[in-house]
């Protein structure tokens, strides 16, 4: 990485700018996006690689709930319903981590 300083002069003002070149560094990975899972799709592929014997749907889901992990509704104007109910992948990754070792 390249960091350098500019001067120049813009309507009689003197303006500095820094300049960052990224060439020849490893570019970091993408994580403006967040992974959003739904309660199956926890049980199905995150779940089995930390707890066996895999416990029930209804069990993970008190588990999550009781957790307070981070959650997304489909509807989220909706007061009752609202369709399905997104998990933040990463949060419930970190959680399953942590339990699977206690």
């Amino acid at each position: 990485m390249n960091i350098s300083t500019e001067s120049t002069d813009g309507e009689g003002q003197k303006r500095k700018r820094i300049v960052v070149s990224l060439e020849g560094t490893e570019r970091l990975p993408d994580r403006s996006k967040s992974r959003l899972v739904t309660l199956r799709a926890i049980h199905e592929e995150i779940a089995p690689r930390f707890f066996y014997p895999m416990p029930s749907i209804y069990t993970l889901g008190r588990w999550l709930l009781r957790a307070r992990l981070p959650k997304v509704k489909a509807n989220h104007k909706a007061k009752r319903g609202g369709g399905l109910v997104y998990y933040h992948a990463g949060a419930v990754e970190r959680w399953m981590s942590e339990r699977s070792h206690e």
